[in-house]
Protein backbone atom coordinates (compact mmCIF):
# COMPACT_ATOMS: atom_id res chain seq x y z
CA UNK A 1 0.00 0.00 0.00
CA UNK A 2 2.85 2.39 0.80
CA UNK A 3 4.35 1.64 -2.61
CA UNK A 4 1.04 2.53 -4.28
CA UNK A 5 0.79 5.82 -2.39
CA UNK A 6 4.35 6.74 -3.35
CA UNK A 7 3.66 5.88 -6.99
CA UNK A 8 0.47 7.93 -6.95
CA UNK A 9 2.26 10.86 -5.35
CA UNK A 10 4.93 10.89 -8.05
CA UNK A 11 2.47 10.46 -10.93
CA UNK A 12 0.01 13.06 -9.65
CA UNK A 13 2.79 15.57 -9.15
CA UNK A 14 4.04 14.94 -12.69
CA UNK A 15 0.56 15.32 -14.16
CA UNK A 16 -0.81 18.26 -12.17
CA UNK A 17 2.37 20.32 -12.49
CA UNK A 18 2.75 19.65 -16.20
CA UNK A 19 1.93 22.08 -18.96
CA UNK A 20 -0.45 19.53 -20.49
CA UNK A 21 -2.73 19.75 -17.44
CA UNK A 22 -2.99 23.51 -17.84
CA UNK A 23 -3.48 23.09 -21.59
CA UNK A 24 -6.33 20.60 -21.10
CA UNK A 25 -8.18 22.87 -18.67
CA UNK A 26 -7.55 25.91 -20.89
CA UNK A 27 -8.86 24.21 -24.03
CA UNK A 28 -11.97 22.91 -22.27
CA UNK A 29 -12.59 26.42 -20.92
CA UNK A 30 -12.01 27.92 -24.37
CA UNK A 31 -14.52 25.57 -26.01
CA UNK A 32 -17.20 26.79 -23.61
CA UNK A 33 -16.18 30.40 -24.11
CA UNK A 34 -16.25 29.96 -27.88
CA UNK A 35 -19.93 29.07 -27.74
CA UNK A 36 -20.84 31.88 -25.33
CA UNK A 37 -18.68 34.83 -26.43
CA UNK A 38 -20.26 35.52 -29.87
CA UNK A 39 -23.69 35.71 -28.26
CA UNK A 40 -22.41 38.02 -25.54
CA UNK A 41 -20.82 40.55 -27.90
CA UNK A 42 -23.59 40.40 -30.52
CA UNK A 43 -26.13 43.04 -29.55
CA UNK A 44 -29.06 41.25 -31.18
CA UNK A 45 -28.53 38.02 -29.22
CA UNK A 46 -30.67 37.17 -26.20
CA UNK A 47 -28.74 36.17 -23.09
CA UNK A 48 -30.37 34.21 -20.32
CA UNK A 49 -29.41 33.23 -16.79
CA UNK A 50 -25.85 32.08 -16.16
CA UNK A 51 -27.03 28.54 -15.32
CA UNK A 52 -28.56 28.28 -18.78
CA UNK A 53 -25.40 29.60 -20.45
CA UNK A 54 -23.30 27.03 -18.56
CA UNK A 55 -25.63 24.21 -19.60
CA UNK A 56 -25.73 25.51 -23.18
CA UNK A 57 -21.94 25.45 -23.37
CA UNK A 58 -22.06 21.76 -22.54
CA UNK A 59 -24.80 21.13 -25.06
CA UNK A 60 -23.40 23.18 -27.95
CA UNK A 61 -19.81 24.14 -27.07
CA UNK A 62 -18.05 21.08 -25.63
CA UNK A 63 -19.68 18.05 -27.33
CA UNK A 64 -18.01 16.17 -28.72
CA UNK A 65 -14.69 18.02 -28.37
CA UNK A 66 -14.37 16.81 -24.78
CA UNK A 67 -13.78 13.31 -26.13
CA UNK A 68 -10.28 14.26 -27.24
CA UNK A 69 -9.56 17.36 -25.15
CA UNK A 70 -10.01 15.29 -22.00
CA UNK A 71 -7.25 12.90 -23.10
CA UNK A 72 -4.49 15.49 -23.51
CA UNK A 73 -3.67 15.83 -19.83
CA UNK A 74 -1.72 12.65 -19.00
CA UNK A 75 -2.89 9.74 -21.17
CA UNK A 76 0.42 9.72 -23.10
CA UNK A 77 2.46 9.19 -19.92
CA UNK A 78 3.04 5.45 -20.42
CA UNK A 79 4.71 6.11 -23.78
CA UNK A 80 6.86 8.78 -22.15
CA UNK A 81 7.83 6.39 -19.33
CA UNK A 82 8.66 3.66 -21.79
CA UNK A 83 10.79 5.86 -24.04
CA UNK A 84 12.68 7.50 -21.16
CA UNK A 85 13.43 4.26 -19.30
CA UNK A 86 11.40 5.35 -16.26
CA UNK A 87 9.00 2.42 -16.75
CA UNK A 88 11.73 -0.19 -16.24
CA UNK A 89 13.01 1.54 -13.11
CA UNK A 90 9.52 1.96 -11.66
CA UNK A 91 8.56 -1.67 -12.26
CA UNK A 92 11.77 -2.86 -10.59
CA UNK A 93 10.90 -0.83 -7.51
CA UNK A 94 7.16 -1.37 -7.12
CA UNK A 95 6.12 -4.09 -9.58
CA UNK A 96 3.83 -4.08 -12.62
CA UNK A 97 0.59 -4.20 -10.61
CA UNK A 98 1.37 -1.17 -8.46
CA UNK A 99 2.74 0.78 -11.44
CA UNK A 100 -0.38 0.14 -13.54
CA UNK A 101 -2.78 0.85 -10.67
CA UNK A 102 -1.03 4.12 -9.86
CA UNK A 103 -0.94 5.08 -13.51
CA UNK A 104 -4.64 4.51 -14.24
CA UNK A 105 -5.68 6.31 -11.03
CA UNK A 106 -3.40 9.30 -11.65
CA UNK A 107 -4.50 9.60 -15.28
CA UNK A 108 -8.18 9.50 -14.29
CA UNK A 109 -7.74 11.97 -11.41
CA UNK A 110 -5.72 14.50 -13.42
CA UNK A 111 -8.23 14.46 -16.30
CA UNK A 112 -11.10 14.66 -13.79
CA UNK A 113 -9.58 17.72 -12.11
CA UNK A 114 -8.84 19.40 -15.45
CA UNK A 115 -12.52 19.10 -16.41
CA UNK A 116 -13.69 20.49 -13.07
CA UNK A 117 -11.18 23.36 -13.26
CA UNK A 118 -12.41 24.36 -16.72
CA UNK A 119 -16.06 24.30 -15.61
CA UNK A 120 -15.24 26.24 -12.45
CA UNK A 121 -13.42 28.98 -14.34
CA UNK A 122 -16.25 29.32 -16.85
CA UNK A 123 -18.81 29.50 -14.03
CA UNK A 124 -16.85 32.26 -12.32
CA UNK A 125 -16.76 34.20 -15.59
CA UNK A 126 -20.53 33.84 -16.06
CA UNK A 127 -21.31 34.86 -12.48
CA UNK A 128 -19.16 38.00 -12.81
CA UNK A 129 -21.06 39.09 -15.92
CA UNK A 130 -24.40 40.94 -15.71
CA UNK A 131 -26.59 37.88 -16.33
CA UNK A 132 -29.85 36.82 -14.74
CA UNK A 133 -29.80 34.53 -11.71
CA UNK A 134 -33.33 33.13 -12.02
CA UNK A 135 -34.04 30.10 -14.23
CA UNK A 136 -37.29 30.49 -16.24
CA UNK A 137 -39.81 27.64 -16.20
CA UNK A 138 -39.33 26.70 -19.86
CA UNK A 139 -35.64 25.95 -19.25
CA UNK A 140 -36.17 23.34 -16.55
CA UNK A 141 -35.81 20.40 -18.95
CA UNK A 142 -33.65 22.12 -21.55
CA UNK A 143 -30.31 20.52 -20.76
CA UNK A 144 -28.41 18.43 -18.27
CA UNK A 145 -29.33 19.17 -14.62
CA UNK A 146 -31.27 22.36 -15.44
CA UNK A 147 -34.25 21.08 -13.45
CA UNK A 148 -32.07 21.24 -10.34
CA UNK A 149 -31.08 24.83 -11.09
CA UNK A 150 -34.72 25.72 -11.73
CA UNK A 151 -35.78 24.29 -8.36
CA UNK A 152 -33.21 26.45 -6.57
CA UNK A 153 -30.65 23.70 -5.97
CA UNK A 154 -27.82 25.67 -7.54
CA UNK A 155 -25.11 24.00 -5.47
CA UNK A 156 -26.28 20.52 -6.47
CA UNK A 157 -26.62 21.65 -10.09
CA UNK A 158 -23.00 22.82 -10.13
CA UNK A 159 -21.73 19.75 -8.28
CA UNK A 160 -23.35 17.29 -10.70
CA UNK A 161 -22.38 19.40 -13.71
CA UNK A 162 -18.72 19.56 -12.64
CA UNK A 163 -18.47 15.89 -11.70
CA UNK A 164 -20.16 14.88 -14.96
CA UNK A 165 -17.56 16.79 -16.98
CA UNK A 166 -14.74 15.40 -14.87
CA UNK A 167 -15.94 11.80 -15.19
CA UNK A 168 -16.18 12.00 -18.97
CA UNK A 169 -12.64 13.41 -19.09
CA UNK A 170 -11.41 10.64 -16.77
CA UNK A 171 -13.05 7.94 -18.90
CA UNK A 172 -11.63 9.10 -22.24
CA UNK A 173 -8.19 9.63 -20.69
CA UNK A 174 -8.27 6.06 -19.35
CA UNK A 175 -9.27 4.77 -22.77
CA UNK A 176 -6.36 6.61 -24.35
CA UNK A 177 -3.97 5.26 -21.72
CA UNK A 178 -5.01 1.70 -22.61
CA UNK A 179 -4.58 2.59 -26.30
CA UNK A 180 -1.04 3.78 -25.64
CA UNK A 181 0.00 0.15 -25.02
CA UNK A 182 -1.02 -0.67 -28.59
CA UNK A 183 0.30 2.34 -30.52
CA UNK A 184 2.98 4.94 -29.90
CA UNK A 185 1.53 7.70 -32.06
CA UNK A 186 0.39 10.45 -29.68
CA UNK A 187 -2.22 11.73 -32.15
CA UNK A 188 -3.90 8.32 -32.37
CA UNK A 189 -3.84 8.02 -28.58
CA UNK A 190 -5.49 11.42 -28.11
CA UNK A 191 -8.10 11.22 -30.88
CA UNK A 192 -9.17 7.56 -30.58
CA UNK A 193 -12.14 8.11 -28.17
CA UNK A 194 -13.50 10.86 -30.43
CA UNK A 195 -13.02 8.77 -33.58
CA UNK A 196 -14.71 5.72 -32.03
CA UNK A 197 -17.65 7.85 -30.90
CA UNK A 198 -18.13 9.35 -34.37
CA UNK A 199 -17.75 5.91 -35.98
CA UNK A 200 -20.37 4.50 -33.62
CA UNK A 201 -22.77 7.31 -34.52
CA UNK A 202 -22.14 6.79 -38.23
CA UNK A 203 -22.77 3.04 -38.08
CA UNK A 204 -25.95 3.38 -36.02
CA UNK A 205 -27.25 6.10 -38.36
CA UNK A 206 -26.49 4.25 -41.61
CA UNK A 207 -27.84 0.91 -40.38
CA UNK A 208 -30.76 2.39 -38.47
CA UNK A 209 -29.60 0.96 -35.14
CA UNK A 210 -30.50 2.41 -31.72
CA UNK A 211 -27.49 4.61 -31.06
CA UNK A 212 -28.68 7.25 -28.61
CA UNK A 213 -27.70 5.35 -25.47
CA UNK A 214 -24.01 6.24 -25.54
CA UNK A 215 -24.78 9.87 -26.39
CA UNK A 216 -27.23 10.17 -23.49
CA UNK A 217 -24.75 8.70 -21.04
CA UNK A 218 -21.97 11.05 -22.10
CA UNK A 219 -23.88 14.27 -22.73
CA UNK A 220 -27.49 14.07 -21.58
CA UNK A 221 -30.15 12.41 -19.42
CA UNK A 222 -30.74 8.68 -19.51
CA UNK A 223 -33.80 9.03 -17.27
CA UNK A 224 -36.38 11.68 -16.50
CA UNK A 225 -34.97 11.95 -12.97
CA UNK A 226 -31.80 14.00 -13.46
CA UNK A 227 -30.15 12.81 -10.24
CA UNK A 228 -30.81 9.20 -11.23
CA UNK A 229 -29.32 9.95 -14.64
CA UNK A 230 -26.21 11.31 -12.93
CA UNK A 231 -25.70 8.15 -10.88
CA UNK A 232 -26.25 6.02 -13.98
CA UNK A 233 -23.61 8.04 -15.84
CA UNK A 234 -21.27 7.86 -12.84
CA UNK A 235 -21.52 4.06 -12.57
CA UNK A 236 -21.00 3.62 -16.31
CA UNK A 237 -17.93 5.86 -16.31
CA UNK A 238 -16.42 4.14 -13.27
CA UNK A 239 -17.03 0.74 -14.88
CA UNK A 240 -15.37 1.84 -18.12
CA UNK A 241 -12.37 3.29 -16.26
CA UNK A 242 -11.95 -0.06 -14.48
CA UNK A 243 -12.23 -1.96 -17.78
CA UNK A 244 -9.63 0.25 -19.45
CA UNK A 245 -7.43 -0.08 -16.37
CA UNK A 246 -7.56 -3.87 -16.62
CA UNK A 247 -6.80 -3.69 -20.34
CA UNK A 248 -3.86 -1.42 -19.60
CA UNK A 249 -2.55 -3.79 -16.93
CA UNK A 250 -2.97 -6.84 -19.20
CA UNK A 251 -1.16 -5.21 -22.09
CA UNK A 252 1.69 -3.87 -19.95
CA UNK A 253 2.19 -7.23 -18.25
CA UNK A 254 2.16 -9.03 -21.60
CA UNK A 255 4.62 -6.61 -23.21
CA UNK A 256 6.96 -6.84 -20.27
Amino acid sequence: MNALFRTLKVDLRRSLLSGSFVLTAALLFFMQLLEFFPQYVFQGATLHCWQYELALAHREGIPSMILFLGTICYSWSYCLDNDSGFFVQAVRRVGVGVYCTGKIISVAISAFLAGILADGLFTILLVLLPLENTVPDFMSQFSTYMALAHSGKTGLFLLLRYVHTGMVCAMVASMSLATSTLVKNAYVIIFLPYLLYELFNLITTVWGLPGKEISLVIFGHRYGDQVKSFWYMFCVMISLICVFGLLFYGRVKKRR
